[in-house]
C-alpha cells in the first residue's frame, strides 16, 4: 500500500501547460495525428476534422491533444511508454475541448466491451456554455437549433479507425484523477456523480487497460492501483 502511494503522488495529474518544446514538435505531432486518425480533409488541406465533433473545422481551431501532458512527461515511463510525441499519446479535438480537459472538467472513459471511448463533462455550470469559437448544433449533428454546447458533445465517442486506438491507458489515468478531483470539489456536479465508475468498474477498467496496448511496457501504475 506504501508504494502505491507513492507512484499515486508521482504521477497525480496536474492542470498545467506549458510551451517548452512546442514550437519545434507540436506541427509534426499534429501532422502524425491526422494521418493516424484520417482526419485530414479529403480535398481541403486546411481544414482536420475534430474526433468528438467528427466534423471538419479551420487546422487552427482543433488542437493536437496531448493525454499526457508535457509538464507531466516524466511519467510516461511508469505507463509503459517513453515518448510524450507518440502519436498514440494525442488525438484531435476542438481546441476549446481540449481546455476543458487540461483542467479536468471534462474527461474520456474507455468501455472495455465495446472499445469505446466516451467524453464526459464533470461539471454541471458547463453543461450549457457554448463551445468556442461558437458552431452550430447542425454543424456537429447535434439535435436542436441555435449553438452547440457541452451538453451536445457529453457521452459523445471518439471516432476511431477501425482497431486504431489512443493508449487508453492514459485516458484512465486521467478519468480516474478527473473524478477524484470531482468528488472533493464544492463545484456543482451532478452530471459527473451520474457516471462515475463504481469500484468494480475501476477495477476492470485498470485490468483491462493494463494489458490494452500490446507494445507498451509492463504499467507501475497500474499495477499500484490493482494491488490488494
Amino acid at each position: 500500500m506504501e508504494m502505491r502511494g507513492i507512484v499515486q503522488a508521482v504521477v497525480r495529474t496536474v492542470p498545467e501547460s506549458t510551451h517548452s518544446d512546442r514550437v519545434h514538435n507540436q506541427q509534426r505531432f499534429k501532422q502524425n495525428l491526422r494521418e493516424r486518425y484520417n482526419c485530414a480533409h479529403p480535398s481541403n488541406a486546411s481544414l482536420t476534422k475534430c474526433m468528438v465533433t467528427r466534423t471538419f473545422f479551420s487546422t487552427e481551431h482543433v488542437a493536437a491533444a496531448h493525454l499526457i501532458s508535457l509538464t507531466n512527461r516524466r511519467i510516461t515511463t511508469l505507463l509503459g511508454f517513453d515518448d510524450v510525441w507518440d502519436e498514440r499519446n494525442g488525438i484531435l479535438m476542438y481546441k476549446c475541448l481540449d481546455d476543458h480537459y487540461g483542467s479536468l472538467e471534462l474527461t474520456f472513459v474507455p468501455n472495455v466491451e465495446t472499445h469505446q471511448i466516451q467524453l464526459r463533462v464533470l461539471y454541471d455550470d458547463l453543461l450549457d456554455q457554448p463551445l468556442r469559437p461558437q458552431v452550430s448544433r447542425r454543424t456537429i449533428g447535434a439535435e436542436g437549433k441555435g449553438n452547440a454546447t457541452y451538453r451536445d458533445v457529453h457521452l459523445r465517442h471518439l471516432e476511431l479507425p477501425n482497431m486504431v486506438f489512443p493508449y487508453r491507458r492514459c485516458f484512465l489515468r486521467h478519468a480516474y484523477d478527473a473524478y477524484e478531483l470531482m468528488s472533493n470539489n464544492a463545484k456543482p456536479h451532478e452530471v459527473g456523480s451520474s457516471t462515475m465508475p463504481s469500484e468494480s468498474d475501476w477495477e476492470e477498467l485498470f485490468t483491462q487497460c493494463a494489458s490494452d496496448s500490446p507494445n507498451c511496457t509492463t504499467s507501475d501504475w497500474f499495477s499500484s492501483h490493482l494491488q490488494t
